[in-house]
């Protein structure tokens, strides 16, 4: 399910000068690398003139752990190697160094929002809460990443688009 989100969702945020873009999940495993990467990919083929980078970490994330097979699986059919991805957990430096910060569920937003205040009016959540994979068989991943490519293409669009 698609969520509306109004202009004045974004808090006064410059949303058009957006450089570092960050994706927020629980363990930084499957959900916000699989956003992280995708994005990635899609910026990439936006060209030179799009300066943005998106990166990962997770609330309760074990650092160093790698991506689950499926979830790569899942990024390898567009093309999109994901395997060096290893987990990290989300500290204050990491949420101050980005400009906006995704959670992937309206749960993950509001954790963030509690775990970090001073920094709330650059937090959201992905335009469609994401259900967690982990633990599910490549079909799980792959309709997980369907879910993922949909946000985060729209994500890009309000990022990108020209201000009418």
């Amino acid at each position: 399910m698609v969520k509306k989100q109004s202009n004045d969702r974004w808090n006064g945020c410059n949303m058009k000068t957006a450089k570092k873009i960050l994706f927020v999940c629980t363990g930084n495993t499957c959900r916000s690398p699989m956003a992280e990467y995708y994005f990635n990919s899609e910026i990439k083929k936006l060209g030179e003139k799009i300066d943005m980078t998106a990166s990962s970490c997770g609330l309760c994330a074990n650092p160093g752990s790698p991506m689950p097979k499926n979830a790569a699986k899942a990024l390898l059919s567009r093309n999109i190697a994901g395997e060096a991805h290893r987990s990290r957990q989300a500290e204050r430096g990491i949420i101050e160094a980005s400009d906006l910060v995704y959670g992937v569920t309206a749960h993950h937003e509001e954790a963030l929002k509690q775990r970090f205040p001073e920094f709330s009016g650059r937090i959201f959540c992905m335009p469609e809460d994401i259900r967690d994979p982990f633990g599910g068989d490549a079909e799980v991943y792959r309709r997980c990443f369907v879910d993922i490519k949909r946000s985060v293409d729209a994500i890009i669009k309000s990022l990108t688009e020209e201000n009418p």
